[in-house]
């Protein structure tokens, strides 16, 4: 009896994917306790000095949970590669961060016994689009404007939400915001929340 694919899945996959789903779960328990914490009245100047030491300190934890959720990621994705057996079919695979291309890449034997179609892989500076067996993708212009649109995208982000951090961190010690500075704090606690969404 043939044995389906969820059959050969590797139980590691399963186990990474609910792991990285419990860490998400917790980062927004930390963002609620966030909001409930900077929602609370201080009456005195050291109720406020105790609010602002637990907002930093979920901030730190958040940033762990936030770290630990792109290693989860990145270990999800190396696992399903492995899992596809890519070298079987003498598959390359190209990852950069939680991203990854598959390219297939043949070589020319001069074989007259044995037929093989044959991969011409680009380099990343070679603007000739892949030909796989006499075809030509006409997509593969628009293919690599998207994956440099997605990289670049993706460290914008992660330094964007390092910029962010650091300026909550700043306001989070200063015993006392003026309302400029609570506004800027609110709007920023906001993008930060819509960037892990994104």
């Amino acid at each position: 009896m043939n044995s389906t694919f969820c059959d050969q899945m590797d139980p590691s996959v399963a186990t990474s994917a609910f792991t990285e789903l419990a860490i998400e779960d917790q980062i927004r328990n930390v963002w609620k306790e966030i909001e409930s914490i900077r929602n609370m009245k201080c009456k005195t100047p050291h109720e406020k000095a105790i609010q602002d030491w637990q907002i930093l300190r979920l901030m730190e934890v958040h940033n762990r949970l936030d770290i630990e959720t792109t290693r989860q990621q990145e270990n999800h994705l190396k696992q399903l590669m492995n899992m596809l057996k890519l070298d079987e079919i003498d598959a390359k695979v190209s990852a950069a961060g939680i991203k990854a291309k598959i390219m297939p890449e043949m070589s020319n034997k001069n074989n007259s016994s044995t037929t093989e179609t044959i991969f011409t892989v680009r380099d990343k500076d070679d603007k000739a689009p892949i030909i796989t067996d006499g075809f030509v993708d006409p997509m593969y212009k628009f293919n690599d404007a998207i994956a440099a649109i997605a990289s670049q995208s993706s460290s914008i982000l992660i330094e964007r939400k390092r910029e962010i951090n650091k300026n909550l961190i700043i306001l989070n010690h200063k015993r006392h915001l003026t309302h400029e500075e609570m506004k800027t704090q609110k709007h920023l606690m906001a993008e930060l929340r819509a960037l892990n969404g994104a």
